[in-house]
């Protein structure tokens, strides 16, 4: 089967169905075929194409990610560019007629893919997404804000407040209760 990483046998490949496929597109990492090589048309052969092989099924998809989310957290080799797919993806699904897998959902709770100003990635309930309410404990304190410079998410982060506080990140100083004894816990 022709894919974006060249030929494959189609057990090693994955249909990138338009509900759930941006999953795949994270870290790019998966031989997904390619509908315009097929000229479309294959966009309408799913269970075709599953069986001769090819991975079609979401719940397959989401055991795939969760390997590589994990992979590429261990690497700490997660970026802007896998970051805001991610968001965007999550933000997608959950608009879905798709159950969101509580293996996903956990993945993406408990490991530490965030990077803060303090260096270092974090899981989302162990960071904070800074705004203006943060200003006056600012100066004398250090925690764990997202990191909002050009070098890795920018301003461009609070465009994904909803999913960021989906997932647990710190948005007020109210939160920050959570987030002391979270850390506390760590040490």
């Amino acid at each position: 089967m022709k894919t974006g990483m060249g030929y494959k046998y189609p057990g090693d490949c994955f249909f990138s169905d338009p509900e759930w496929g941006c999953l795949l597109q994270v870290f790019n990492s998966v031989p997904l075929i390619d509908h315009n090589f097929y000229d479309g048309r294959i966009a309408t052969r799913k269970k075709w194409v599953g069986a001769v092989g090819v991975t079609v099924d979401f719940e397959e998809v989401v055991k795939v990610f969760v390997q590589s989310f994990k992979r590429q957290t261990t690497l700490s080799s997660i970026t802007r560019e896998n970051v805001f797919p991610l968001l965007s993806c999550y933000r997608k699904l959950k608009r879905t007629s798709h159950k969101f897998p509580s293996r996903l959902t956990m993945c993406i709770r408990k490991v530490n893919w965030l990077r803060t100003r303090l260096g270092g990635y974090r899981s989302p309930g162990s960071c904070i997404l800074y705004g203006p309410e943060w200003e006056s404990i600012c100066p004398f304190t250090l925690l764990p804000f997202n990191d909002e410079s050009d070098n890795f998410y920018g301003k461009g982060i609070h465009e994904y407040k909803k999913e960021l506080k989906k997932m647990g990140i710190v948005l007020e100083v109210k939160g920050i209760h959570a987030l002391l004894f979270f850390v506390n816990e760590d040490n």
